[in-house]
């Protein structure tokens, strides 16, 4: 199955609760890229810490060069975990940019920020928007697009139609400038108004894109979840292939059932009955959640409760019938949904970390500067001085790595069952895919055809 290309686009305020309820939005899980401006980050001794700091199933990607201060950056991108990605340096800390390696072509997504009334900082971003550009189509023999996402702070006529004030009007020149040098065209629907505070609107979040993503444009549109800031999340979908995600089984090895697998493995062929005995009698575990542990179907219910009345007050103020009443219970079911996602994130810490078997685990958490995980592996150094360039070779190079060969003098049988027993029961799985725990467990029943294997195989 294939998906088509999808991406969002978010001003989330500098709010955690913004960035928490996005990354727990299951509708967004088969997007390729979320491209967040003023994320919730912090600059915490000398570290970058984000909210939420990681996720499962996307590789987080900040601006290469950041700022000193409290809030370090202005935008980040999220980009689906399962897909090929390279993030390109771009010496802001305003323009996150990242290439996606698809089937037949390569797209060009960057995250932009440009500060509101501040002509320096809108030149600045559009001459190094040139320049990324300009290095990708020139770095590259395969097709190319480019998607440009982000809260450009400017408006126009071109995209704000014709209510843009009169004072207003041309300051988006520059951004038009660098469309017309790139062939890119605003693919939002002109007027679509994607930022309000009270009776005021405005068009100042933009999605431009290449021509020939233009031409496979799908829909460009308000997403129809309220993020709970005073932007709109903007989603594009193209009619571009792209891998459905998939979730493998993870096999359940505490609940093996030891003595019928034990009993299976008296044949001949041992690995392959092995595998092939866990494989039938291991129950498998349910493919995780989209949402962290801490979400409930309660914070589900208040996101739709809130948004619904959200769109409520504002279809009657598009109207020109504007309803305190609404208004009114658009704020109430706002607090209530932030007042409740925050608690309910704060009570499954406390019950988390009341149970003894996770306070090593939980001490992992409050250490500024480290992570419960790294979202992407960097390129690897070969002995050659060569760099690996996919996922393929990073494997092959860290396989060469951490197993070289055999030494030349190998110990005796009692030193190597010694060792056997001493590993670590569920660290390392080999390239079966079985931990060390299957052959402790085992190790009665099979030691002395490993052993002779292990002579045979020298």
């Amino acid at each position: 199955m294939l998906e088509s290309l999808r991406i969002l686009q978010l001003n989330a305020h500098k709010s955690d609760v913004v960035q928490q309820s996005l990354m727990n939005d299951e509708d967004l899980k088969d997007f390729a890229a979320l491209a967040i401006s003023e994320p919730h980050a912090r600059n915490i001794d000398g570290k970058v810490l984000t909210s939420p700091t990681g996720h499962h199933t996307w590789t987080k990607m900040i601006p290469t060069c950041v700022r000193n201060g409290l809030w370090p950056i202005r935008s980040i991108l999220w980009i689906r975990s399962d897909l090929e990605a390279e993030q390109v340096p771009v010496p802001s800390a305003d323009l996150t940019a990242a290439v996606l390696r698809l089937e037949g072509r390569e797209v060009l997504v960057v995250s932009v920020y440009v500060q509101g009334k501040n002509e320096e900082a809108l030149t600045n971003a559009m001459e190094l928007l040139r320049d990324v550009i300009d290095r990708f189509r020139n770095g590259t023999g395969r097709r190319t697009g480019v998607v440009l996402a982000g809260d450009f702070n400017h408006q126009d006529l071109l995209w704000g139609g014709d209510e843009v004030s009169v004072s207003r009007q041309g300051e988006g020149q520059p951004i038009i400038d660098l469309m017309d040098d790139f062939g890119l065209s605003s693919i939002l629907p002109r007027r679509t108004k994607t930022w309000q505070r009270s009776d005021e609107e405005s068009t100042i979040d933009l999605v431009l894109a290449s021509a020939e993503l233009a031409d496979e444009l799908t829909s460009c549109v308000i997403h129809p979840t309220e993020p709970g800031t005073d932007h709109r999340a903007i989603q594009t979908t193209f009619d571009i292939q792209v891998p459905e995600r998939t979730f493998p089984q993870r096999l359940m090895l505490k609940n093996a059932p030891w003595i019928a697998i034990a009993t299976r493995t008296q044949a001949d062929h041992l690995m392959r009955l092995v595998t092939k005995a866990l494989q039938d009698l291991t129950p498998r575990a349910q493919p995780p959640s989209y949402a962290k542990r801490w979400w409930t179907k309660d914070l589900t219910r208040l996101r739709r409760t809130y948004t619904y009345r959200r769109n409520q007050a504002r279809a009657q103020r598009r109207a020109g019938q504007p309803r305190p009443d609404l208004e009114q219970r658009a704020k109430e079911a706002a607090k209530e949904y932030h007042d409740n996602l925050r608690n309910q994130k704060k009570t499954h810490w406390d019950d988390f970390v009341i149970q003894g078997s996770n306070i090593w685990r939980a001490a992992k958490y409050p250490k500024p500067g480290t992570e419960m995980m790294d979202d992407k592996v960097p390129p690897l150094k070969r002995a050659d001085s060569s760099i690996t360039e996919s996922k393929g070779e990073q494997a092959e190079e860290l396989l060469n790595t951490f197993f070289p060969p055999l030494p030349t003098r190998i110990e005796p049988e009692g030193e190597q069952i010694e060792k056997v027993m001493a590993t670590k029961p569920w660290k390392a799985p080999g390239e079966h895919g079985l931990p060390a725990i299957v052959w402790m467990k085992l190790w009665h029943m099979v030691k002395h055809r490993v052993w002779r294997l292990f002579r045979s195989s020298l």
